[in-house]
């Protein structure tokens, strides 16, 4: 949500102006702990944001099997002789703040925020019942302070679980920041799964065809990665609920999606996910950037709702610059240029023109995009009589080629 409109629907709204230096900062310590877990290290991880990576640890949880129970110990501190991250919490029940929280769990069913059975409470006052978030005792936290529920070492065993439990124990321990796991055969289960045991839970399906299938059917497509609010809506309408209904209702589909969309339907209702990133020899994996180049790249803004043209047009000439000096530095060059719209209604359109030859030019992609948003604003008018309104505006490069590939083209 933009902040604009929290601010409308929550006038006294404070907002916390972002650091994105940090995050990368601890992004790159999560990253340290979870290459450990990598089978060929780096390249058998796959990162796909700050807060977001695929992992194959199939060789990890081979050597694991013989580790020693020294190993797999962890104390829950960040390092060797450092303060405990164990909840020390003396808030009393006069607290106004600690009120509410407690009347807040009261009158919730959510089973994260229950007192974990066999959680450690000798921390907090005995008229206090630590609130917890997660289900696992070892890695709960409290929600008054943020640190762990239970003291004392922890022992992992050996098993594909009990390595996602230490990998996100030692996450904690040394960022604070809990996170939620997948488990399953390949990326596209784990990136479902790890959406079913959320906060700070994890989610396992087992390497069998009925495990898969009893896990994904009855999700809600929403659950479903690439299917957002719009493609929702409108496959409900043609009785599409969960993920089964994409198979039953595949005929239906055929008419409906491209075959591309349908060809990614069909491989979540069959649990198929294609890991070629976890081939260490691919292009992708080794980095090798002779054969390896991305489809398209993109840049886009969100602002208040906005009809002036000449503002907007300002806005679309920023886009397009700021498009073409990522391209430079990506070495590639786009023939397509696709505008993306969402209007102040939440519709969003997207218009798209080829160019004549490739380029990453500041100024032909804007020339491009210029006309592209002139035509919409000049539709606008005619069809619905009255200005276009946006509310986000982005700038896509499509058909790309390297330079690497196409040495010609460094000259152009």
């Amino acid at each position: 949500m933009p902040g604009f409109l929290g601010k409308k629907l929550c006038p006294q709204l404070t907002i916390v102006s972002p650091d994105f230096v940090k995050y990368a900062e601890v992004s790159r310590t999560v990253r340290r702990i979870l290459v450990e877990y990598c089978d060929g290290g780096a390249s058998g991880m796959v990162t796909m944001s700050l807060d977001e990576a695929y992992l194959n640890i199939t060789q990890h949880l081979n050597d694991r099997a013989d580790w020693p129970k020294d190993r797999r110990t962890y104390w829950p501190r960040a390092a060797p002789k450092t303060p405990m991250l164990v909840c020390r919490c003396s808030k009393t029940s006069n607290d106004p703040l600690l009120t509410d929280l407690l009347a807040t769990s009261s009158a919730s069913n959510s089973p994260t925020k229950q007192p974990t059975p066999g959680a450690n409470t000798t921390n907090c006052p005995s008229h206090i019942v630590p609130l917890v978030v997660g289900k696992d005792e070892e890695l709960a936290t409290c929600l008054i302070c943020g640190l762990l529920v239970k003291s004392g070492p922890r022992v992992f065993g050996t098993s594909a679980e009990e390595a996602v439990r230490e990998l996100r124990f030692r996450v904690f321990c040394a960022t604070r920041l809990t996170c939620s796991a997948g488990i399953a055969p390949n990326s596209l289960i784990a990136k479902i799964a790890s959406d079913l045991n959320k906060p700070n839970g994890q989610f396992a399906v087992e390497r069998t065809a009925e495990e898969v299938d009893a896990a994904i059917s009855p999700l809600p497509i929403r659950k479903v990665p690439g299917i957002g609010h719009v493609t929702e809506c409108r496959l409900r309408a043609f009785g599409v609920q969960t993920v089964h209904d994409l198979y039953l209702r595949r005929g239906i589909l055929f008419h409906l999606v491209s075959p591309t969309a349908l060809k990614y339907y069909m491989r979540i209702t069959l649990g198929h996910s294609e890991d070629d990133w976890l081939d260490p020899d691919s292009n992708a994996a080794s980095g090798d950037p002779q054969n390896a180049c991305q489809k398209s790249m993109s840049i886009e803004r969100t602002f208040q709702d906005c009809d002036d043209r000449q503002i907007l047009q300002s806005k679309c000439k920023q886009l397009c610059f700021s498009l073409a000096t990522e391209m430079k530095e990506a070495h590639v060059q786009g023939k397509t240029v696709t505008m993306k719209f969402k209007l102040d209604t939440f519709e969003i359109r997207s218009r798209s023109q080829t160019l004549s030859d490739y380029t990453c030019a500041a100024t032909m992609i804007y020339q491009c995009a210029s006309e592209i948003l002139k035509t919409e604003i000049k539709s606008e008018l005619t069809t619905n009589a009255r200005n276009l309104t946006l509310r986000l505006m982005g700038t896509v490069a499509v058909s790309l080629i390297s330079h690497l590939n196409h040495p010609q083209l460094m000259s152009l």
